[in-house]
């Protein structure tokens, strides 16, 4: 299947984690090749000066590659379905999740490993890459020792298309 591909974070802090996390895979499936998996990490929830977490516990967390025909903005809706099926709540900004399944990168589909491909790179709606992955140690992490992504990848994507924080 040619078209593009995508790291995806996937985060699970209510109910049986894992289970969650293996549903959000079993609907990405019906759209998604998945790739690779990274390994799952027990992160503490994080914390914000704006919204109570209180009432968090830790997430499970890890990546995945996978290659979709859909663009970025359709791949999106479909995750929001998943999202959305498995009991994800909108009502509340960080609010704990069910499952969170969150778009980190794109690019199109090319024969060369991921971090030499040329980025998608989306505003407005959707921000890819997304605009907290600077911000998520635990997710730079995984893309590094993991997926094999150089330590200086978020660097060198800034440099060649601009800021996007």
């Amino acid at each position: 299947m040619k078209g593009f591909r995508y790291i995806l974070a996937l985060g699970s802090n209510l109910g049986d984690r894992e289970y969650n996390a293996l549903q959000a895979e079993r609907g990405l499936s019906m759209f998604a090749s998945i790739l690779r998996t990274s390994r799952h990490l027990t992160t503490e929830p994080l914390r914000s000066p704006f919204y109570d977490t209180s009432d968090h516990g830790d997430f499970l967390n890890y990546i995945l590659e996978v290659r979709a025909a859909l663009p970025p903005a359709s791949l999106y809706k479909d995750i929001a379905k998943i999202e959305e099926t498995l009991g994800h709540d909108r009502t509340r900004r960080w609010a704990p999740r069910v499952i969170d399944i969150d778009i980190l990168l794109a690019c199109r589909d090319e024969e060369k490993p991921f971090p030499l491909c040329k980025p998608i790179i989306e505003c407005g709606a959707l921000n890819i890459p997304h605009s907290e992955l600077a911000n998520r140690p635990f997710l730079l992490d995984l893309l590094m020792s993991d997926f094999a992504f150089p330590d200086n990848f978020l660097t060198e994507l800034v440099k060649r298309q601009g800021s996007y924080v």
